[in-house]
C-alpha cells in the first residue's frame, strides 16, 4: 500500500512538472519571440504626400498614397488575424463619394480604390 501511494505521488508530481514545462514553453514563444520579430522588423518612413502641396492641390490629388500615409501613420500595419482564424483585417476609408479599402497582410498594406465586398 505505501509503495502504490509513492507511485500515484510521484506520478502527480511528474505531471505537474510537465504541465509547468509546457506553460513556460508557450509563454515564452507567446512574448518573448513575438518581441524580438517586432524588433528585428525594419522601419520604413513613408513620404507625406500633401508635403509642399495647397489645400485645393492635395484634394484634387487625393489617390491610394494618401490612404496608404492616413492608415500607416495610425498603426494599421500592426493588425492581425484573429486567433485560430484565416480573415484578415479589412477597412475602408470614405473620401466624399470614393471608397478606398484596405486589406492588411503580414504586416503589409494593400490599398484598392473600391470597396472591399466588391473583391
Amino acid at each position: 500500500m505505501d509503495e502504490n501511494k509513492r507511485s500515484r505521488k510521484f506520478l502527480w508530481i511528474l505531471i505537474t512538472l510537465i504541465f509547468i514545462i509546457i506553460i513556460i514553453i508557450a509563454a515564452y514563444f507567446l512574448f518573448v519571440s513575438k518581441s524580438k520579430n517586432d524588433e528585428e522588423k525594419e522601419s520604413i518612413v513613408l513620404k507625406n504626400p500633401v508635403f509642399g502641396l495647397s489645400d485645393e492641390q492635395a484634394a484634387s490629388q487625393f489617390n491610394e498614397s494618401f490612404v496608404l500615409f492616413l492608415l500607416a501613420s495610425i498603426g494599421a500595419q500592426n493588425l492581425h488575424n484573429p486567433p485560430l482564424s484565416s480573415n484578415t483585417p479589412k477597412i475602408e476609408v470614405y473620401v466624399d463619394d470614393i471608397v478606398f479599402g484596405a486589406i492588411v497582410i503580414n504586416g503589409g498594406l494593400g490599398i484598392i480604390k473600391r470597396s472591399i465586398k466588391e473583391r
